[in-house]
């Protein structure tokens, strides 16, 4: 029987309104939190771009300059002036006792040689103790201090703010490699698209060929032999497919990885192989400026905070000079009442200055200048070292792209080569002129080719990738 209790029928309109309500903030919370998954289309620049905003070791390097920015205003504020204010209460529950001389024995032996003693010295202790403490001292006082010269405080600026420099070009330097390794991933994953492809279209040809095979072979056209070499052929090229989708689905992460996403999030690469202008990898016909890479300049401004870091000592041999002032005021009280405004505090200012002249450290600077001077050359050395690596870098790159675009070319006739072959042997079977071994062999070579030719083009891609970065043309 129907129940029609309104009550009731309200109870669960409730209980259902609470579940949705309760998976529409669970939808919403995981919306804020960036749970869900995201799907993203990028071409290889969309795909750089992202990373400089999304990738760790960027954000990271960004967060380095800020945090560079910031020990220079801590630097700048040790040259400011210094303000303090304090308060102090104490209470003497015993309070501290001073033994002051008996000044009645003076009295008394100035009586006793004057003659004006009538009855013998009394026997007086020598001290008397005393206390000149209150139960209660209060006291507050404000304290200021102002830098006037301190060589290494000028060093320390100028180092500071070369620093920030230094984590500039750090920064910029973890973009760099953070760009060329996207573009390497983004284009392996191309290739293996491609590859995929390719194979899946073999697949499906030598599935309709072994297929046409056994109808032969049940017609008695052909032999049992030729349809098993068709199928190990078949077997051979799905694991292959297999392999290159599981290889596929690892650079797929590694990309995302490097871009800074999710790994549960979609990525679809926009960019096309055939888009890659393979003829406008051009070879470099001379010799790299060094001062083109950014690790010859963050090498450069390390030297000079090397050289900065010799005048910090050099200049710990000047003086040093502060000025300080302190106002206090002090409340001394047997009761606890300093609070009370009819009885007076206690008032003291002073102004003062300290100088401090370095006279004798037992040579303790001239050996740390000793030392960072030797530091210095070894910079120098690095610097030389550096060009040097540089110019190797810069030909290595340069003969593997020519290598690399030499062999794209015998790849791609190679392909070409192949393709004509197996579109013969199909037709020669077809028509029976030609045996399934033809094909086999044919379609082995295709796929070999066809996997030289893409490996080549990624390699060129890599090598020109690797010779823009050796000279210092990515940006």
């Amino acid at each position: 029987m129907k129940d029609n209790n309104p009550l009731k029928n309200m109870k669960y309109i409730k209980v259902l309104a609470c579940i949705i309500g309760l998976a529409s903030m669970a939808e919403l919370k995981a919306q804020q939190t960036g749970s869900a998954p995201q799907q993203y289309s990028f071409s290889v620049q969309q795909a750089v771009d992202f990373a400089l905003q999304n990738n760790v070791g960027v954000k990271n390097a960004l967060l380095d300059i800020s945090i560079a920015k910031q020990k220079t205003n801590e630097m700048l504020g040790a040259g400011l002036p210094q303000l303090n204010a304090s308060g102090d209460l104490k209470y003497y529950a015993k309070a501290p006792v001073i033994n002051f001389p008996n000044f009645g024995n003076v009295v008394y032996s100035i009586l006793e040689s004057e003659q004006l003693l009538n009855n013998p010295k009394p026997n007086l202790p020598a001290t008397i103790p005393a206390s000149l403490f209150t139960k209660f001292v209060a006291t507050g006082s404000v304290d200021a201090s102002q830098l006037i010269f301190d060589g290494g405080y000028i060093i320390g600026v100028k180092a500071s703010k070369k620093y920030n420099e230094l984590t500039k070009q750090n920064a910029e330097q973890i973009k760099i490699e953070t760009s060329a390794n996207i573009r390497k991933s983004y284009y392996n994953v191309l290739v293996g698209n491609e590859r995929l492809e390719i194979l899946n279209t073999n697949v499906t040809r030598l599935e309709k060929l072994l297929n046409d095979t056994k109808a032969l072979l049940e017609n008695g056209f052909v032999e049992k032999i030729d349809a098993d070499r068709l199928e190990v052929s078949l077997n051979n090229l799905k694991t292959e497919r297999d392999n290159i989708v599981r290889l596929l689905s690892l650079g797929s992460y590694v990309l995302k990885f490097q871009l800074g996403m999710n790994a549960d999030d979609q990525l679809t690469l926009t960019d096309k192989l055939e888009d890659v202008d393979v003829k406008s990898f051009a070879l470099i016909q001379s010799p790299t400026d060094a001062g083109k890479r950014i690790e010859y300049s963050v090498l450069q401004t390390t030297q000079t905070l090397q050289q900065l870091n010799i005048k910090r000592y050099q200049y710990g041999y000047l003086p040093s000079v502060v000025a300080y002032g302190s106002v206090q005021a002090q409340a001394l009280r047997n009761e606890f009442d300093i609070f009370d405004t009819k009885k007076g505090w206690f008032p003291v200012g002073l102004i003062g200055g300290t100088i401090k002249i370095p006279i004798f450290d037992g040579l303790q600077k001239s050996a740390k200048i000793k030392q960072e001077r030797f530091t210095l050359i070894k910079l120098q050395n690095g610097m030389e070292q550096l060009k040097n690596a540089i110019a190797l870098e810069t030909t290595t790159a340069n003969i593997n792209l020519e290598n690399a675009l030499a062999s794209l070319e015998t790849q791609s006739r190679n392909k070409k080569l192949a393709e004509e072959i197996m579109r013969v042997s199909k037709i020669k079977y077809d028509e029976g002129v030609g045996s399934n071994i033809e094909v086999v062999n044919a379609e082995s070579s295709l796929r070999e080719s066809v996997s030289n030719y893409y490996n080549a083009l990624y390699n060129a891609i890599v090598a020109k990738i690797d010779l823009d970065k050796a000279t210092g043309n990515i940006k």
